[in-house]
């Protein structure tokens, strides 16, 4: 059975498997079961005794020996403290029977890692997201089941090139400047900012630094930082009553014409119209 050594209350529970939603959880405190958690908006995470800033748009894999704690981080983007982090939880033994798909020791694997965090690129983010908002209005017990364990198989996919496959020559760990620029894309504190902004003072050149950005993310910068920039507007929109130039001016788009063609282009509506269907 899924316990928690504390008062935590999960949302939905059965024999093995279950799923919660939190905005914090500030208390210490262990489990017997494995989190799969999606990090939607920023949070300060202390695990094992280290504190963490995590940014949103990530991915965390918590085991039952670790002691954590999550904290909300104010944010502009989520006025009315929504959520920050959505966790799919399962026992060891149920958890063992999934990943034996990857392959049977997957689950010790994971175990004798250090910390399991990952930050996601805005495509794998926004498709966490919709997975577990869907999951979240439906009734469908046995769909359910399946639904959380995809989760759990998608989440572990996203660690095991890099827990399987040491790093070599051909398959290095992100450089420490690309991995700044994708923290600062990723933080509200650079939401307004211009690429340029972003990318001052680091020791590469700009065609050095698009080159090396689109081999480790899959994307060019621009690409990255305005899927970024329109999912923090999509947030606002459906958040907050602030007025959609004011919007526009937060992500860095002063041109209300420029705003609204790109964010159709994206969602297939106009911001105004995106507004109203989500109310």
């Amino acid at each position: 059975m899924l316990t928690l050594k504390s008062n935590d209350q999960l949302e939905y529970r059965d024999d093995d498997i279950g799923y919660n939603c939190n905005y914090e959880f500030p208390y210490l405190h262990t489990h017997d079961y494995w989190e799969f958690v999606y990090v939607k908006y920023d949070i300060e995470h202390v695990i094992n005794g280290e504190t963490r800033a995590v940014p949103a748009n990530s991915a965390l894999i918590i085991r039952p020996a670790d002691r954590h704690l999550i904290r909300g981080v104010p944010n502009k983007l989520n006025p009315n403290k929504s959520p920050t982090h959505m966790n799919v939880k399962i026992t060891t033994p149920a958890l063992k029977e999934v990943l034996s798909q990857f392959c049977p020791d997957m689950t010790e694997i994971l175990a004798a890692q250090p910390i399991l965090e990952k930050h996601l690129t805005p495509e794998v983010a926004q498709l966490c997201d919709k997975f577990l908002t869907t999951l979240m209005w439906n009734s469908d017990k046995e769909k359910n089941m399946l639904m959380l364990r995809t989760h759990i198989l998608y989440i572990t996919s996203l660690f095991v090139e890099t827990l399987c496959f040491p790093p070599t020559e051909a398959n290095v760990q992100m450089p420490e400047e690309i991995s700044t620029i994708v923290k600062k894309m990723n933080s509200q504190d650079y939401l307004g900012c211009t690429i340029t902004q972003i990318v001052a003072g680091a020791n590469y050149s700009h065609m050095q630094l698009s080159r090396l950005f689109k081999q480790y993310t899959g994307l060019t910068m621009h690409e990255y930082f305005l899927n970024i920039k329109l999912n923090a507007a999509a947030t606002m929109l459906k958040n907050t009553n602030r007025l959609i130039l004011d919007i526009s001016n937060d992500i860095g788009i002063t041109s209300l014409s420029h705003f609204n063609h790109i964010f159709k282009e994206k969602y297939g509506v106009s911001p105004n119209r995106y507004r109203k269907e989500r109310v």
